[in-house]
């Protein structure tokens, strides 16, 4: 379980320097997206608040994957439709930042489960 929780630490980590971004500079994420100026700016800005929030479910899964068995899954599955929608939208360095990831989280989730249950009598 210790690969997983430093995982999951790492997406919290990382998410939350994405949603911060979101937050402070929207315009330098529009950029980097090569999406067109929104108005309000403030679409941008709430896409950071709702990655912030998102994220903070997968905090259980990091502090006690094994007690936290419904936010450990979510953590693992829950961008799969993200990675749908961001590749029907050509929003492709989106899809691979969260299709790694559930790949990592996933594999790394069942390793964890494997060696829970090989020590059961």
């Amino acid at each position: 379980m210790k690969l997983f929780r430093l995982f999951v630490r790492l997406r919290v980590l990382v998410n939350f320097i994405v949603a911060a971004t979101h937050v402070i500079a929207p315009e330098f994420i529009l950029k980097l997206a090569g999406m067109a100026h929104v108005v309000p700016i403030g679409w941008v800005q709430y896409a950071g608040v709702q990655i912030a929030i998102i994220t903070a479910v997968y905090i259980p899964a990091a502090m006690n994957p094994d007690r936290n068995q419904g936010s450990s899954l979510f953590a693992c599955f829950a961008t799969v439709p993200l990675v749908i929608l961001f590749l029907c939208q050509g929003w492709y360095w989106f899809a691979v930042y969260d299709a790694v990831f559930i790949l990592i989280l996933t594999a790394s989730y069942r390793r964890a489960v494997m060696q829970e249950v090989m020590k059961l009598p």
